[in-house]
């Protein structure tokens, strides 16, 4: 297609392969261009349909889930900026600089909804995951040792029963193609030193607070969530990446990818390329959306 943008028949955006500098060419679902030249120290961060499991970018995109991802968080950054500072900037088309508007014109109604600019960071080599529940990976680890990651727990938790505090779960963050590996917090001490690890566990523990808390007033439940941090041009650190999607969270009901899972599990998927059949596609591409409603009030037109 023209302009290098890869969509397909069932209108998911794929690829965009703008006329930027590309800084993350070995990325799974975001693109992110660097945008220095007319907006010092930012850059523009896009969301595509395109969708992975296990690590494995599948075939088939999901229509309107990088407009689902990139809404999302968008809105969670606005709300929680006094509680932690973030790299957004804008989603706003009319908001980028005069220069960068006409460079990217010829992209304006695909970037709609699914772009934001973003401040420039250092990222933190941490994932930073906060639990308020006992579900996921974590039951195993608990029934065996009676803690999670160095974290003691009453005994005789329950699959799903709600933790007395939330708590910080962190891991490494690994480069693309392998696996993160779960960590202790003194782990993290040591991976990033005591100041940053006291400082990204605090924020995440706020920030989770607040969303979940607001959510459930909505009535999804976040049972848990990831965030990642970086340090700005002047040491500080702040929030990046996503925030609160349901890429990065759980949700209750599942407005996520889970059932798209729950589907490649039932005919054993081994993990080689695959797509989907139309009815998944669907299923999921309206979970995302009603998701996106419910939290944020825009719906995804597609």
């Amino acid at each position: 297609m023209s302009y290098g943008v890869v969509i397909e028949e069932s209108g998911a955006v794929m690829e965009l392969n703008l006329t930027l500098p590309r800084v993350n060419k070995d990325t799974k679902i975001r693109e992110m261009y660097d945008t220095g030249d007319f907006e010092e120290g930012t850059l523009l961060m896009i969301a595509t349909d395109k969708v992975s499991v296990k690590d494995k970018v599948l075939l088939s995109g999901i229509p309107g889930k990088g407009e689902v991802l990139t809404r999302i968080s968008a809105d969670w950054f606005r709300q929680t900026e006094q509680i932690c500072p973030n790299h957004f900037i804008t989603d706003n088309f009319d908001q980028l600089s005069w220069e960068l508007q006409r460079l990217l014109e010829p992209y304006k109604s695909i970037l709609a909804g699914r772009f934001m600019l973003v401040r420039r960071t250092k990222p933190i080599l941490a994932e930073c995951i906060v639990r308020g529940k006992l579900l996921g990976s974590v039951r195993g680890v608990y029934k065996k040792t009676g803690e999670i990651y160095g974290i003691k727990l009453p005994k005789g938790l329950k699959e799903g029963e709600r933790f007395r505090a939330p708590i910080f779960t962190p891991s490494t963050k690994a480069k693309y193609g392998e696996h993160d590996e779960n960590i202790t917090f003194e782990q993290t001490i040591k991976l990033v030193g005591l100041d940053t690890a006291r400082t990204i566990r605090d924020r995440s523990l706020g920030v989770y607070s607040y969303i979940a808390n607001t959510a459930s007033a909505k009535r999804i439940e976040v049972p848990d969530t990831k965030f990642e941090f970086g340090y700005n041009e002047f040491g500080k650190i702040i929030q990046i990446d996503e925030t609160g999607t349901p890429d990065s969270s759980r949700y209750i009901p599942d407005y996520s990818k889970q059932p798209l899972r729950d589907w490649l599990d039932s005919i054993g998927w081994d993990g080689t390329p695959i797509e989907l059949p139309e009815e998944i596609i669907e299923k999921t591409s309206r979970d995302y959306i009603k998701g996106c409603e419910i939290l944020t009030g825009y719906k995804v037109t597609l």
